[in-house]
C-alpha cells in the first residue's frame, strides 16, 4: 500500500482546484481491454473478446474518447506490442481512480508500447558525393503541421536498430541527432533533420543502413492536468522525447514501469526557434503537482534524465510530495534525478516533502546521451543528482540509502550565494556510492564560468551543508556516511540481483549492482572529497 504523501485536501496551484485524497481501489468497478494484435476499435472493450486496439479512445485530449469514471481501468495485454502514433493523454477522476495496467499470461512479457516509426532500408535514398542519404520524414507527421502543441517539430529523436525484430532485442547501433546542418566533418552515423523540408539527412556512404525504428520528438505519454492517474507495468521504449512527462497533477502513481532508449530530439523552442537536442526523460512531472510516486520502475539509456520534478516558467510553482523508490537508473545522459524549481524572477518556486530512497544508479553520464551533449555553453555533467540554479525554497526533502555506481559526478548544485539556500535544505543521509572509473563526488558551482579547482575540502562552504557535516576525525568526509558504518565496508554476499535489464553488464561484471537489504552493494565503496567548481561551462570528469 502506497504511503500517503500530503493531506486529505490537497490544492494543485496550476488549475486553481481542491481534490480530494481518496483510497486507491482494491478492485475495479469497470474495465477495458486493449489487445494491439486481435483487437479492434469498434469494439466496446469491455470483454477480452471485443477488446479494443488501441488507447486513442481512451484520449483525455481526444474527441471520440470514452468516458472515464473513477474506479475504471484500462489493461493492456501482456506479450503485444503497440507503436503509439501521437501522444497518450491519460485520464483521471477528481473523485476516483483511473488505473492503467495490463491482463493475460503473467509469464508474457509486459506490453511494450513503442514512440518510434518502423524504417527500412529502402526508404533511404542512394548516398550522394559526400556519403549523405536522406529519408522522406512526412509520412510520419501526425498532427499540428508537424508540430507539437508548444510549437516543437516533431522530427526524429535518434535512429535505432536492432539485433532482430523480437519485441525484447538488444539495441546495437544508433544515429546521432545532430543540432546543426551536417558538413564535410561529419562522421558516419552522425544525422540532421531538416523541419523545413521533412527530411532526415544521415551520414551513411557504404552499405544500405540498418536502422529499424526511429524515435519520434513527441512525449508518449501525458497525465497533465488529471488527478488520480496509477500507471503499471508498461514497458515504453524508443521515443525521441521524453517517454511520460506532465504538469499540474495531483496522485499519480506509477509502478513496475520500465523506460529504454528515450530522447534525443529537440527539446524546446525560445521564441519560435527550435533549441538545442536533448529531448528525454523517463518521468518528469514539470511545473505544480502533489503526491506523486514513482516505484519498482527502471529508466535505461535516456538521453537527458531518468526521473524528476523541475520547472522553468513565469509563475509560482509548487511540488508538494514526490516519493521515488526502489527505482533501478542506468546510463542517463544528464543525471539520475533532477530535483529543482526555476521560475522566472521575481516568481518563486517550492518543492517539498520529496523523498529519494533506495534507488540504484548505474553509470551516470557515460550512456549515448552524455556522449552526444548538444547544449552549447553547458558543461558535460552526468551526475546522480542535479539540482540546477533554484530560485525558492526547499524543505523536507530527503535523499537516503541509495546506491550510486561509477557515476561521472554523484552531487552537482550551483552554489551561488543568491541560490544555495535552496540546496542546504536538502538532506542527504546514508547514500553509497562506488567512484570506479574517475568519478567525482560533489561538485559545487559558484555560477561564473571557468574551469574546476582541485580539492578544496576544507572550505566553509563545504561544512555549512545541511546534513553534510564535515567529520571531526576525517575532514572533508560525511560524517552520516554509511561508510562510517564498519558493517558496511566488509564485504558482503548479495541476497537478490537486479535482472539482466542492464544491457552489456553481464552476470559476473563486478559493476552489476547487487542489493543486501535496501541499500548495500559488495565492492570498492567510498566517500570523495568535495570539489568546488566556477561555472556550468567546466570540464567535470574523464
Amino acid at each position: 500500500m502506497l504511503r500517503n504523501l500530503v493531506p486529505l485536501l490537497l490544492v494543485v496551484l496550476a488549475g486553481c482546484r481542491s481534490v480530494a485524497d481518496v483510497p486507491e481501489p482494491t478492485t475495479w468497478a469497470h474495465t477495458y481491454f486493449v489487445d494491439p494484435e486481435s483487437g479492434s476499435d469498434s469494439n466496446d472493450g469491455l470483454t477480452e473478446g471485443t477488446a479494443l486496439r488501441t488507447l486513442a479512445r481512451f484520449d483525455a485530449n481526444g474527441t471520440q474518447h470514452l468516458s472515464m469514471k473513477p474506479d475504471t481501468r484500462v489493461a493492456l495485454k501482456r506479450g503485444t506490442v503497440l507503436r503509439l502514433e501521437a501522444t497518450v493523454h491519460l485520464h483521471g477522476s477528481d473523485t476516483g481512480w483511473v488505473g492503467y495496467g495490463t491482463y493475460g499470461d503473467p509469464a508474457l512479457p509486459k506490453p511494450l508500447l513503442l514512440g518510434s516509426v518502423a524504417i527500412t532500408a529502402a526508404q533511404w535514398s542512394a548516398p550522394d558525393a559526400n556519403g549523405v542519404r536522406t529519408l522522406d520524414w512526412s509520412p510520419f507527421i501526425d498532427a499540428n503541421d508537424g508540430r507539437s502543441p508548444d510549437g516543437v517539430e516533431q522530427g526524429p529523436g535518434n535512429l535505432w536498430f536492432f539485433e532482430s525484430d523480437a519485441p525484447d532485442a538488444r539495441m546495437t547501433g544508433w544515429a546521432w541527432r545532430k543540432q546543426n546542418p551536417l558538413g564535410p566533418g561529419n562522421p558516419r552515423g552522425d544525422a540532421y533533420y531538416d523541419p523545413a523540408a521533412r527530411v532526415v539527412r544521415l551520414v551513411w556512404p557504404d552499405a544500405a543502413p540498418p536502422f529499424t525504428e526511429a524515435g519520434v520528438n513527441r512525449v508518449m505519454i501525458d497525465p497533465s492536468g488529471q488527478a488520480h492517474v496509477l500507471l503499471e507495468d508498461w514497458d515504453l521504449r524508443y521515443g525521441g522525447n521524453y517517454a511520460l512527462k506532465g504538469h499540474a497533477v495531483a496522485h499519480l502513481h506509477v509502478r513496475g514501469v520500465e523506460v529504454s532508449f528515450i530522447g534525443g530530439g529537440t527539446k524546446s523552442q525560445l521564441h519560435g526557434v527550435d533549441q538545442y537536442v536533448r529531448a528525454g526523460n523517463g518521468f518528469e512531472v514539470f511545473g505544480d503537482g502533489s503526491d506523486v510516486v514513482v516505484e519498482r520502475c527502471r529508466v535505461h539509456q535516456a538521453y537527458d534524465t531518468g526521473l524528476d520534478p523541475q520547472d522553468v516558467s513565469s509563475g509560482d510553482v509548487t511540488m508538494d510530495g514526490v516519493t521515488f523508490r526502489d527505482d533501478l537508473i542506468s546510463y542517463p545522459g544528464l543525471a539520475g534525478f533532477e530535483l529543482w524549481e526555476r521560475p522566472d524572477a521575481p516568481f518563486s518556486g517550492t518543492l517539498r516533502n520529496v523523498t529519494v530512497e533506495n534507488d540504484t544508479l548505474l553509470s551516470a553520464g557515460r550512456g549515448w546521451g552524455y556522449e552526444q551533449h548538444d547544449h552549447p555553453g553547458q558543461a558535460k555533467i552526468g551526475a546522480a543528482f542535479l539540482t540546477s540554479t533554484c530560485r525558492g525554497t526547499a524543505n523536507g526533502v530527503v535523499v537516503r540509502h541509495n546506491v550510486i555506481i561509477a557515476p561521472r559526478v554523484v552531487i552537482a548544485t550551483d552554489f551561488h550565494p543568491d541560490t544555495r539556500p535552496f540546496f542546504l535544505a536538502f538532506a542527504f543521509d546514508e547514500n553509497l556510492w562506488n567512484l570506479s572509473g574517475g568519478g567525482l563526488g560533489v561538485v559545487l558551482f559558484e555560477g561564473q564560468t571557468g574551469t574546476l579547482e582541485a580539492d578544496l575540502t576544507g572550505s566553509p562552504v563545504f561544512q555549512d551543508l545541511a546534513s553534510w557535516q564535515a567529520s571531526t576525525d576525517d575532514p572533508g568526509q560525511d560524517a552520516h556516511s554509511v561508510q562510517a558504518t564498519a558493517a558496511f565496508d566488509a564485504p558482503l554476499d548479495p541476497v537478490t540481483e537486479d535482472q539482466a535489464w542492464i544491457f552489456g553488464l553481464p552476470a559476473d561484471d563486478p559493476l552489476r549492482p547487487t542489493r543486501l537489504g535496501p541499500f548495500a552493494l559488495r565492492g570498492d565503496y567510498r566517500r570523495t572529497t568535495v570539489t568546488v567548481g566556477t561555472g556550468w561551462g567546466a570540464s567535470l570528469a574523464p
